[in-house]
């Protein structure tokens, strides 16, 4: 096979192969490289306070690199507008930790929009309404009636962070307070009917114009303190499988560079063994070899107690090897006129035919769900998602939202993206199998590989490789069953 192997032919095709792999290896680690995204800020950014309109805004999603940014902004309190948000473990001076309330307000921004925004046409700010942002003011034990808001202007510095999920429904306490059990903007956009920032702020310091503190403290609540998140890597897994499938394809060049050596030394050996046997080369015998020992009568003499019978049946014998001799000869010329002996039997080449028409509709229809995905991703700007919450801070259920305006929730898009992307390594394994099955020329072999990334391809490629399939297995003999 080696000899085979060093033939001018395939030692280019085996460059070829090399330099294919370069490159899907290259793309591997490309793809690995930006599976890793930028970690959150440094603490050395974080915790140096900002005007909140310079670092984010209304009417968008708070990421992962919004967050935890000190804050500061001006304003005033809504006047019934505070909420408790319930299972808060506060720690107190002493280390113990205790259960207990967030008390949480809205805030009315002076300046809500950051400069040069404009506010969507159908937005509470485009009609001259108020923008609000939850601030939570302190902590507190008791389900009770929190202290009253402090009026007027005021100067709130705090961290911003990302809304939470919303779990339930508010229950007024005694008091009349409404109790949540997470601290979601959709939620309280609900019961303040304003538009809100889809974050909140805890607030670390508040002020009013003359400088005296209005905080938690001067309130009698206890101050909340909320650190930045660890810093660390965010994991993409759309580039971890597209990574994956790279490095794949690397290995399959070499595969098939593999195979099709070996297909063209097992071909030199059967072209071998067919010249010999039309030449009539058999091993010549040994020297001496079927003479027969002293005293015993040779093959071609008669053996005591056999007559003629025996000796006419002896001629009907060899008559009839003759025969089929001359059978089996016309037996292979007419096999050579029906053309190559296919690479399995009959029921492996539909084995693999059935297993490729899965995989063709499989991903067919994947393809196309890719390519309404993109145009809407691309054309139009949306993409699907199921729940999360938008910019607005309200929940969403599932369709089509503006990208990068929600936050959380599932992304259809990206798993259709995955799916097909893995259904198309499938794909090419169906078609490398039926392939060598029915020994096909390589340019088939791409041809039917196109049918996995152009729409509608894959199912006329199915249908033509079906009925060529069957042709080709009543028009040529199958091979002997290898595995």
């Amino acid at each position: 096979m080696l000899k085979t192997a060093l033939k001018p032919k395939w030692l280019l095709a085996l460059l070829l192969a090399m330099t294919l792999a370069g490159g899907f290896v290259w793309l591997s680690q490309w793809q690995f490289g930006r599976a890793q995204t930028a970690p959150p800020p440094p603490a050395s950014v974080t915790e140096t306070p900002v005007p909140l309109t310079s670092h984010f805004g209304p009417y968008r999603p708070l990421m992962a690199d919004d967050a935890d940014q000190i804050v500061r902004f001006e304003g005033h309190f809504l006047s019934d507008s505070q909420v408790l948000v319930t299972d808060r473990v506060h720690e107190d001076g002493d280390g113990n930790e205790r259960a207990g309330h967030w008390v949480v307000a809205a805030f009315v921004l002076a300046d809500p929009l950051p400069d040069g925004d404009e506010p969507p046409a159908d937005s509470g700010a485009a009609r001259g309404e108020d923008v609000v942002i939850p601030v939570v003011r302190g902590w507190q034990e008791a389900a009770t009636q929190p202290p009253p808001l402090p009026r007027g202007d005021l100067q709130v510095t705090g961290r911003l962070l990302p809304t939470e999920s919303p779990v339930e429904e508010p229950v007024p306490d005694a008091g009349g307070v409404p109790v949540f059990e997470s601290l979601s903007a959709a939620q309280l956009l609900n019961v303040w009917e304003l538009d809100s920032y889809s974050g909140f702020v805890v607030a670390f310091e508040v002020r009013n114009p003359a400088g005296e503190d209005a905080g938690a403290a001067a309130a009698g609540l206890e101050d909340v303190w909320v650190g930045p998140q660890p810093p660390g890597p965010q994991i993409n897994w759309l580039n971890i499988f597209y990574g994956l499938e790279w490095a794949l394809f690397a290995g399959f060049a070499f595969f098939l560079w593999t195979r099709l050596v070996r297909d063209d030394y097992r071909n030199e050996q059967r072209a071998r063994l067919a010249a010999a046997r039309a030449a009539g080369g058999a091993p010549a015998a040994a020297p001496g070899a079927g003479e027969p020992r002293p005293g015993e009568p040779r093959p071609d003499e008669p053996r005591p107690g056999e007559g003629t019978a025996e000796r006419r049946t002896g001629v009907v014998r060899e008559a009839q090897t003759t025969t089929a001799q001359e059978g089996d000869d016309v037996s292979s010329q007419n096999l050579s006129t029906q053309g190559r002996r296919l690479g399995g039997t009959d029921a492996q080449i539909r084995n693999a035919a059935g297993w490729f028409k899965i995989a063709a509709y499989i991903t067919g229809v994947f393809l196309l769900l890719l390519v309404v995905e993109m145009t809407a991703k691309y054309g139009f700007g949306v993409e699907l998602v199921a729940g999360g919450t938008l910019a607005d801070g309200s929940s969403h259920t599932f369709g089509f939202v503006p990208v990068d305006s929600y936050a959380g929730g599932f992304n259809v898009t990206l798993a259709i993206q995955i799916a097909h992307g893995w259904m198309y390594v499938l794909y090419l394994l169906c078609d490398f199998r039926l392939w060598m099955l029915m020994r096909w020329k390589f340019t088939r072999f791409l041809f039917i590989a196109l049918g996995g990334v152009v729409p509608f391809l894959s199912f006329i490629v199915e249908r033509r490789v079906h009925r060529s399939v069957e042709e080709e297995i009543e028009g040529n003999p199958q091979a002997v069953k290898r595995y």
